[in-house]
């Protein structure tokens, strides 16, 4: 018996999707105030959104060690990853900590580090939510940034391009 010969197609699903600062910039305005940290964050770590940056928790983050973890098991490849703070990452976490301890101080222990504020019916009392997408939001915020067709994934490509830049990163062949 033989086995019959398949050819398979070529694909060519890589996507070339980056931002440039100035756009990164535009759409960031354009987004509601809570979504902004998200999509910085990504922007300067390039990890991944819906998997990594949404579901970060406060007990992934070591202000004393100035480093960020992701635990084995949490990533696409399993592994655990660890990014260092930057100066802009630094001031952002500590941002988003402060709302963090003003809500504790109040009873309400908010575990993610970004959430934001939802009311149970119109008019109720606002508690905290983990932000779990954003999709039609960023969207629209590319949109009116002027750079439509972008994805959060762009976020991504973005990060390791400027790492790369910088020499902080080292291309792989």
């Amino acid at each position: 018996m033989t086995r019959p010969k398949i050819v398979l197609l070529n694909e060519d699903n890589a996507r070339q999707g980056f931002f440039e600062r100035a756009q990164y910039e535009a759409v960031v305005r354009h987004l509601p105030e809570e979504l902004r940290p998200v999509v910085q964050f990504a922007y300067i770590t390039g990890w991944r959104v819906n998997r990594e940056v949404l579901s970060l928790e406060w007990r992934q983050v070591d202000f004393k060690s100035g480093e960020v973890q992701l635990e084995p098991g949490t990533t696409k490849n399993g592994e655990g990853r660890t990014f260092p703070f930057t100066r802009d990452l630094r001031a952002q976490l500590e941002c988003e900590h402060a709302e963090h301890e003003r809500l504790k101080k109040q009873g309400t222990v908010v575990p993610w580090v970004f959430f934001r504020m939802v009311a149970k019916g119109r008019g109720g009392e606002k508690r905290p939510k983990q932000i779990t997408s954003f999709i039609k939001a960023f969207k629209t915020a590319c949109i009116r940034a002027g750079c439509p067709g972008r994805i959060p994934h762009d976020l991504r490509r973005s990060a390791v391009r400027n790492l790369e830049q910088a020499g902080i990163l080292v291309a792989s062949p």
